[in-house]
């Protein structure tokens, strides 16, 4: 197979490395800025990714990954700090936290499940297969853990995991992570992911929430396209 350099400079032995790499990147990020208000340093982190006109860079390239972070940027980089913080403050509460009826509820069990409860059942299937691959959500068993920002996490860490195993020339364990991550998305995150982002389109109030919506988007199709050329991939050299 192709041969590609990680970041560190050691040869790995696929061809996905760097986008795999560069997703588990973006998915943690999205999963902060999904989990907590933005505040002046996560502000200044965002302002200061350049974005090269897309130019070169797949996800970029992507339309909505553009835009939505454009949009990000340029609420980042406003002229009225305080007041842009304290309007992505309110905006953050409204859509994810309440305490009125919220605008984008963030957990899966509240679209998977009978009567759209939090803690449901999906919520405690969701915490089985994280306790399975030994992956524990940041704040305990405080938050369900069918948050989406801790299955953005989860996302992340195992695409890190594909990546360590191709940069050991493990294939195998490679194929594994990416099984697992497969299944989870399939299971966990295809079902709701893009009814959730909708929500949050629809219902923001700043342009940071907006385009953070439009850049989960185009992050979402990038993954799922991600995921299906490693399944193709592995069903060819197995």
């Amino acid at each position: 197979m192709e041969q590609t350099q990680t970041t560190n400079g050691q040869e790995a032995p696929h061809a996905l490395t760097y986008e795999a790499e560069t997703l588990s990147v973006l998915c943690q990020l999205a999963a902060g800025l999904f989990r907590h208000v933005l505040d002046g340093a996560a502000a200044d982190r965002l302002a200061a990714i350049d974005l090269q006109d897309g130019e070169g860079d797949f996800v970029m390239e992507e339309e909505d990954c553009a835009a939505g972070m454009r949009l990000m940027q340029g609420f980042c980089a406003g002229p009225d700090r305080a007041a842009s913080l304290l309007a992505a403050s309110n905006d953050f509460h409204d859509l994810f936290v309440g305490p009125h009826k919220l605008l984008a509820a963030p957990w899966s069990s509240v679209y998977l499940d009978k009567g759209g409860m939090i803690f449901g059942p999906t919520a405690l299937q969701v915490r089985d297969f994280f306790t399975q691959q030994g992956f524990e959500i940041p704040e305990g068993t405080r938050e369900p853990s069918d948050h989406i920002a801790y299955e953005w996490q989860f996302v992340a860490d195992m695409q890190k995991a594909a990546v360590e195993a191709w940069s050991g020339n493990d294939e195998a364990k490679a194929r594994a992570c990416i099984a697992v991550l497969d299944d989870f998305v399939a299971r966990y995150l295809s079902p709701w992911a893009e009814e959730f982002l909708a929500l949050v389109s629809d219902n923001a109030a700043t342009d940071f929430y907006r385009g953070l919506s439009l850049f989960s988007h185009g992050l979402w199709q990038l993954e799922k396209n991600f995921l299906k050329v490693c399944i193709d991939n592995a069903l060819e050299i197995q």
